[in-house]
Parts: structure tokens; sequence; C-alpha cells
């Protein structure tokens, strides 16, 4: 099995992160991952930009996605070709078409943090439509657990993790756990959509993170229903 983090910020696109793509290349080797995903906010790096990013090392496999805010909240998407930067203010609906116009991977990021959950008598059908749900992540506290709870029971979609990273602290703290990693940023939506991913969570990491936490629902998950730790 493989980690690989769906989701992680630089400062190259992401102006609230702190972590630069020279602090990612050097800190990526050590962190157990053997994949990762930048998914800036509202933007996508080129092609050219991953393929120097992964001239700097061969031990990570780096991908390319994007983390799209909507008005319904945050989404990931892994597996489009964005050609340019992703307006906020749209719908889940816009973000739906352009995912499935191009067989790409659209996944829930930190459901509940910036949006209230939909009721299940009162849900959007484009939420059918998702390929899987965020349930560990450096932004996924304990007092989210039940909200993410009751979405996996309604939408019965993959789970899967990802450190949210915006500092190099956080770095292989969550992932997802896959069978072998992807050449690409399709095959790797291919295996997201299978499912053929498990969450994962470095618990020994997480440990002195959570720390600093006075209350217990302000700490972070160190697991979820079916996922995996150390």
């Amino acid at each position: 099995m493989v980690k690989i983090d769906l989701h992680l910020h630089t400062n190259r696109y992401s102006p609230c992160s702190r972590l630069s793509p020279e602090e990612l290349a050097a800190i990526a080797p050590f962190t157990g991952l053997h994949g990762i995903v930048v998914t800036e906010h509202n933007f996508s790096w080129t092609r050219s930009e991953i393929e120097d990013l992964q001239s700097q090392t061969d031990s990570v496999r780096f991908y390319r996605g994007m983390e799209a805010d909507v008005r319904e909240g945050h989404f990931l998407i892994i597996g489009a070709d964005m050609k340019e930067k992703w307006k906020p203010g749209r719908t889940l609906r816009d973000l739906v078409s352009l995912a499935e116009e191009q067989d790409a991977a659209l996944i829930w990021a930190h459901p509940g943090r910036f949006s209230s959950l939909p009721a299940a008598d009162d849900l959007p059908g484009e939420y059918l439509a998702l390929d899987g749900l965020e349930v560990m992540s450096g932004n996924i506290q304990e007092k989210h657990r039940d909200g993410i709870s009751r979405m996996l029971a309604l939408l019965k979609k993959p789970q899967v993790a990802g450190s949210d990273s915006h500092i190099s602290l956080t770095l292989g703290t969550y992932a997802t756990m896959f069978p072998e990693l992807p050449r690409n940023e399709r095959e790797l939506a291919r295996m997201i959509k299978e499912p053929s991913g498990v969450p994962w969570a470095n618990k020994k990491a997480l440990i002195p993170i959570n720390g600093k936490y006075k209350e217990d629902g302000e700490k972070l998950l160190l697991s979820a229903p079916g996922a995996s730790s150390i």
C-alpha cells in the first residue's frame, strides 16, 4: 500500500500557506508519503510547474489538483486540466459539470467547516455526484465528527484523507492509502472513484499537535470509520 496526501497548499498560489514549493520538495521524502497532490485554492499548477517540482526529488511523486471555493463549501478536484483560475462564488453544480466533462474526481473537503451541512430531506442532487468525502485533515476537528458521519451515512461515498497542510509541521499527518502509486492525475482520479483508497492518520505526529488544544472539540481527528493509523 502507498500513502498519498490528497490535499496540500503552497505559498506559490495559496496566500494563506507558509509552505514553499522548495521546502515541500526538501521535506516530502522524510514524511513517509509516496505521493502528494498540490491543491491550491482556486488554481491549478501547470504541468511544467509540477514537472519542475518533481525534478527536485524522486522519492515522492507529485500530482496536480485544486481546492475550489463554491457557494456550498470547498471541494477538491483531481484529474481536471484547468486552463484558468477558478472563480469563487460559483456553485457546486458548476463544479460537478466540470468534473463530469473531464472524468475528474470530486471530493468534499472538510465538510461542515465553512458551510452548514444539508439536511436529508433537502439534499441537492449534485451532492450525489461526489466521488468522496474527506473524513480527516488538518482542518477537521472532533466537533465535525458527527456531521461528517451523518453525511457518510446519507451519501454513502468513499472516505479519503489529506493533511490540508499550509506549513511543514503537518506534512505526513494524514493521507489516503492506495494499492499502488498512480502514474498521473487521471489514474489517481480513477482509483478514488473505484474506490480503492483508505483514509490514514499518523497518530504519533498528531498527538503533540493536539496537545495545544484546550477543548476536546477543537482537537484534530485521530481516526475515522474504516481508517487506518499508526
